[in-house]
């Protein structure tokens, strides 16, 4: 099972059953969009060669992969953020146990994001087709309401939060 969801002291996921989804949907979107899927593993997972089918897991690459990839997708992570900025497409795939669990929340996040952008929230259980694309215009309305401070629009990150905990040091 992804860490997230196995760490909780409520109902965790059943790994097994969680990776047969998994591997389901990745056969299944290999074989519709002839690409390669590579897993961005969190970092305290502990997967074996065999848990994919021995696709390639990657530790410690998340942004560098996003920036490389043809379409990101995942339940909900931060690392999400790295694929809005990079117009890159993204799917939130679930099924219904992930919205019964202890980390539920996690799962009605990641769906909620995936409206935000108007992003495909891919049922594991039902697979269908879907649009592997960018709707730029929904990333753009996120982009300015989440991660643009809209009073300093051309200043980066770095230099906001530095500034802020210089003026919060000077009292």
């Amino acid at each position: 099972t992804h860490p997230t969801y196995q760490y909780t002291s409520r109902r965790a996921l059943n790994g097994p059953r969680y990776i047969e989804l998994m591997n389901r949907f990745f056969d299944d979107l290999e074989a519709r969009t002839g690409l390669k899927v590579v897993i961005a593993a969190h970092p305290k997972a502990e997967y074996s060669p065999e848990t994919f089918n021995h696709r390639p897991i990657i530790f410690y690459q998340t942004p560098a992969l996003i920036e490389h990839c043809s379409l990101a997708f995942g339940h909900f992570t931060t690392a999400f953020i790295n694929a809005i900025l990079a117009k890159k497409p993204v799917a939130f795939p679930y099924y219904r146990e992930m919205l019964r669990c202890g980390q539920k929340y996690i799962t009605i996040a990641g769906m909620e994001l995936g409206r935000l952008l108007n992003a495909p929230v891919v049922d594991l259980e039902h697979l269908k087709p879907f649009p592997v694309e960018v709707d730029q215009a929904a990333y753009d309305r996120f982009l300015e309401r989440f991660i643009i401070d809209a009073n300093h629009p051309q200043e980066n990150t770095e230099k906001l939060i530095l500034d802020f905990l210089r003026d919060y040091e000077q009292g």
